[in-house]
């Protein structure tokens, strides 16, 4: 069973082969805001995409993946 997809990762004008893995969800720590009425501490949390190209594993934004096997309508 093939666990990856060809796509496409778009930054700017270029676009670099790569395979899709999947999304996954990074979590990152905030501290409390020093200002008064200012948010809590706690997290934030974002989905990315796990590519991979030039041999390496990457993290991308959902939007800059696009994929061979879905034609774009217009």
């Amino acid at each position: 069973m093939n666990m990856t997809r060809n796509c496409y990762v778009v930054s700017g004008d270029k676009e670099t082969p790569a395979k899709f893995y999947g999304v996954f969800q990074v979590a990152k720590v905030v501290g409390e805001s020093p200002l008064i009425g200012g948010h809590s501490a706690g997290q934030v949390m974002e989905p990315v995409a796990v590519v991979e190209y030039n041999g390496q594993l990457h993290k991308a934004y959902l939007d800059q993946v696009h994929f061979e096997d879905v034609e774009v309508e217009k």
